[in-house]
This record gives C-alpha cells, sequence and structure tokens, in this order.
C-alpha cells in the first residue's frame, strides 16, 4: 500500500519542522511494515522559498525516509489524486491543502496515532519526539563556522508581530529592556529577530552578537523582505534558499546556548523554538522577558 503526505508548507521553518517530526514518528510503524510513503510537498502561496530545497536542506537520513519527494507550487486541493483518496488532514478544516499536512492512501485507510507537540508542550511538560529530523551537512557547515567565533552565549528570541508597527517608539521600550538584561549576565546574548528595527539598534552593542546573514543589507527578515524578495526580477530563487539555510542554522544554534530568553508579541512560544528546545530535551532554560 502507498501513503501520500501532502505538507502544505505556508508558515515558517519553526512550523515545518514540527510538522515534519509529527508525521514522521506517526508513519515510523508504518514504513517498518513496507508500506511505500511519498511526500508532496505543497509551495503554493509559500513566500520563504519557491524552488526544490528539501534534499538540500535535509540529510540522507530523512531523504530516504520516504520513497519519492515532489515539491510543487500547485496545492492538491481535491479528495481523489491520480491513484490516491484523501483521508485527512492533521487539523481542521479537514479538507486537503488548507492547514499544516494532509493524509492520502491508494487503497482502504488506516487509521494511525498522531502526537502532536509544539514548543510550549515540549518545553512546559518534557513531552519529545523520539527522533527528530536531522539537517544536511551544508547546515551542519553553517553551524560550525558560526560556532568557532562563537562558542558560548545566550540565545535572545525576540518575536514581534508581523505586522510592522510604523511607531518605533514601542520597539525602543523593547531594546532598552533587553540592554538593561544583558548588563546583568555573563554571556553575550546571540540575538534572532523577525523585526529589523530591533535587530538594527542592538547588533552594535557589545554584548549582542548575530548572525550574519548576506541579505539582509537588501531585504530584512520580516514579511515586507520576503514579499520584496517575491516582487524583485533577479535570481531572488538562491537569496530565498539561502536565507532559508541561514535560518536552519540559527534554528539549530539556538540548542547550543546556554540559556533562551524570549519576548514574543504572541501568547505562545514561537515554534521557532521547538527544534532546539526538542534537541535539548530538559536540559536548557527558557526565560520571558515582559516588557
Amino acid at each position: 500500500m502507498k501513503i501520500l503526505i501532502q505538507h502544505n508548507f505556508t508558515s515558517g521553518l519553526g512550523d515545518f519542522m514540527k510538522n515534519l517530526a509529527s508525521y514522521m514518528d506517526a508513519l515510523l510503524p508504518m514504513k517498518n511494515m513496507g508500506y511505500e510513503i511519498n511526500l508532496y510537498i505543497n509551495l503554493y502561496k509559500n513566500c520563504y522559498v519557491d524552488k526544490p530545497f528539501f534534499k538540500k536542506l535535509f540529510s540522507d537520513d530523512v531523504c530516504n525516509f520516504f520513497d519519492n519527494i515532489t515539491e510543487s507550487i500547485h496545492s492538491i486541493g481535491a479528495h481523489n489524486y491520480e491513484e490516491y483518496k484523501y483521508h485527512r488532514s492533521s487539523h481542521n478544516p479537514q479538507s486537503p491543502g488548507v492547514h499544516q499536512w494532509d493524509v492520502f492512501f491508494d487503497g482502504e485507510p488506516i487509521n494511525f496515532d498522531i502526537k502532536y507537540i509544539e514548543a510550549r508542550q515540549a518545553y512546559d511538560n518534557k513531552i519529545f519526539y523520539e527522533k527528530l529530523p536531522t539537517f544536511s551537512n551544508e547546515i551542519t557547515e553553517r553551524v560550525n563556522n558560526f560556532l568557532d567565533k562563537n562558542p558560548k552565549f545566550n540565545f535572545l528570541h525576540v518575536r514581534t508581530s508581523d505586522t510592522i508597527d510604523a511607531n518605533n517608539e514601542r520597539y525602543d521600550k523593547i531594546v532598552d529592556k533587553i540592554l538593561s538584561i544583558s548588563k546583568d549576565t555573563e554571556l553575550p546574548f546571540y540575538l534572532g529577530t523577525n523585526n529589523q528595527y530591533i535587530y538594527e539598534k542592538l547588533k552594535i552593542d557589545d554584548k549582542i552578537i548575530v548572525y550574519d546573514f548576506p541579505s539582509f543589507s537588501k531585504y530584512s527578515n520580516d514579511m515586507n523582505g520576503y514579499k520584496n524578495l517575491h516582487s524583485i526580477n533577479d535570481t531572488n530563487d538562491d537569496i530565498l534558499l539561502n536565507r532559508l539555510f541561514d535560518i536552519a542554522a540559527e534554528m539549530v544554534l539556538v540548542s547550543h546556548s546556554n540559556e533562551i530568553y524570549t519576548f514574543n508579541d504572541y501568547s505562545w512560544i514561537s515554534q521557532f523554538l521547538f527544534y532546539p528546545i526538542c534537541l535539548r530535551r530538559d536540559t536548557i532554560k527558557l526565560t520571558n522577558i515582559n516588557i
């Protein structure tokens, strides 16, 4: 029997890793029973990458889990696709191509258990998947290059709203709060953020280190930056792909930090922290910064 997973890559890499770990964990028993597991990456409405990336981003161990991997800008929205019939989606609404990932079978469907673990659950309840997806040697090399220069640090994750605030007064308060905390910490803060204003303000401080994103000088790491990348007519595919690789490297680097400090405009822990929290399991402390 064949199983097709449609992974709807409509949000960031944190969600992608959380979802990939979820269905690989759920499908492992069927993989061991000899089922053919095929993966369809749906890039429709994706703003982070628009060319094949999976086999470059992930290790052979991950890629070989799947018998076939297809990446397409076309979503599977019908209940019948080639020899497959739609069975279920990871979350409501139960409709293919809408939310996170979908399951199709080429025969009679089989019910299977699915664990849904998010960053908050992993950190608070110490619930983890038995095995996590691993990245390619390209990502490992970028991680090692950073660690050679910056072996010890606390990671500072600043996640502001995707709606860019034209009034920078609130952002200045966030910057001031972070600088006051950094004065009392022995290790430097390694800053990761989607807010370009905060990034530019903090990176000049002696107690702040940042990842060298080559494209930041032209295209910011917020949603406006990605929209600009998609609006230009040059070779933005390579810029997007390299940005994705660098974000993956930063995600792994978080797991090498002594401690995580986080400021978040939303009520949840960002899923960007899901992967490093699960890598470290119960050996890392997370501190919320309140403004």
